[in-house]
């Protein structure tokens, strides 16, 4: 990829937001969930592939 393929990256990182891609299955999940993306520590790296974990209530059947 090119930097002007990355252009939404150089906005958003050096501003404290984070850029999470290809997630998917997403619309099995329920409406209300608690989300957490857990990424691997990588010496000088810029970037890292993350465990993404949902944490959904006990009692919610729609999954």
């Amino acid at each position: 990829m090119s930097g002007a393929d990355l252009k939404a990256h150089y906005e958003f990182l050096p501003n404290g937001v984070l850029v999470l891609e290809n997630l998917t299955n997403l619309d099995g999940l329920p409406p209300v969930i608690l989300f957490a993306a857990l990424p691997l520590k990588i010496a000088g790296g810029t970037g890292s592939p993350v465990r993404a974990v949902a944490l959904v209530s006990k009692g919610d059947s729609r999954v």
